[in-house]
């Protein structure tokens, strides 16, 4: 991989070969550790387990920026920490019916033990 010397806006950055810059690379990956780490702590404090609009609009109510849905789906997805127990057949308001998955933390299952 070639990387390129670009120079903008008075700052010299780094150009890997699809063009981002390790910058916003690295603000991506700190955005997804911040959304990674508030839905933890909200699963955590939760009774019972979360359908994934739920979880969606807990994030959008209490966070400054949100979460798109497809982001909140790539962290549940890729964390082992979070655990996909069930699928739920729920009616929409003019769409019929659909499916919602339904999440919970690791500790959940465990009972809040720590090894």
């Amino acid at each position: 991989m070639k990387l390129k010397l670009r120079y903008d806006s008075m700052t010299l950055t780094t150009m890997n070969h699809n063009g981002l810059n390790s910058q916003a690379r690295l603000d991506s990956n700190m955005r997804t550790m911040r959304i990674r780490a508030t839905i933890a702590g909200h699963l955590k404090s939760q009774q019972e387990p979360q359908t994934f609009r739920q979880i969606l609009d807990w994030l959008n109510d209490n966070t400054r920026n949100g979460s798109t849905p497809h982001q909140l789906c790539n962290v549940l997805a890729k964390n082992p920490e979070f655990i996909h127990i069930d699928t739920v057949r729920v009616r929409g308001t003019t769409s019929g019916k659909y499916d919602q998955t339904v999440w919970v933390h690791e500790d959940y299952l465990t009972g809040g033990e720590e090894e």
